[in-house]
C-alpha cells in the first residue's frame, strides 16, 4: 500500500533519494566496485534517484573523477569547462560547503550539454 508520508509522496514532490555508498548494499553495484578496484585505486558508487524535471544537486566541483551512469530515465547534464579551482581539495569544492561558484563561470556556455538515457556514461575528470 501507499504510504503519504513515506518517501515515494516526497519522490512526487521532487526530493531525491540519494544513497552514498550504495555498493555495500546492493550487489551489483559491490561487484562493479569489486572489478574496477582492480584499476583504480578508489571506487564506490553513490546513486541518485530524482524525479523528472528536478535536479539532485546543483551545480558544483568534485575533488575527484566521476563517471556517470545513467541506469533508467533521462537526465540533462550541462558541464562547464574550467573550473574555478583547478584540481581543487575537499574545502575547495565550489558550489559546495557554502563555497559560491563564481557568476561568469555559470553564464558562459557549457562545455558539455547532454541528455543521458539508460546505458549512456558520462566521464568528468577532476
Amino acid at each position: 500500500s501507499y504510504d503519504i508520508k513515506g518517501p515515494c509522496a516526497a519522490l512526487l514532490d521532487g526530493a531525491s533519494c540519494v544513497v552514498n555508498h550504495a555498493e555495500y548494499i546492493w550487489a551489483p553495484f559491490t561487484k562493479l566496485c569489486l572489478e574496477l578496484r582492480n584499476r583504480l585505486a578508489h571506487v564506490y558508487v553513490n546513486s541518485y534517484i530524482t524525479p523528472p524535471g528536478y535536479q539532485a544537486v546543483r551545480p558544483h566541483a568534485d575533488d575527484r573523477d566521476v563517471f556517470i551512469v545513467q541506469l533508467c530515465g533521462c537526465k540533462c547534464w550541462r558541464v562547464w569547462g574550467t573550473p574555478p579551482v583547478q584540481f581543487p581539495y575537499t574545502d575547495e569544492q565550489v558550489g559546495k560547503n557554502g563555497l559560491e561558484i563564481p557568476s561568469d563561470v555559470l553564464k558562459a556556455k557549457p562545455l558539455i550539454e547532454c541528455v543521458l538515457r539508460p546505458g549512456d556514461v558520462l566521464y568528468m575528470p577532476r
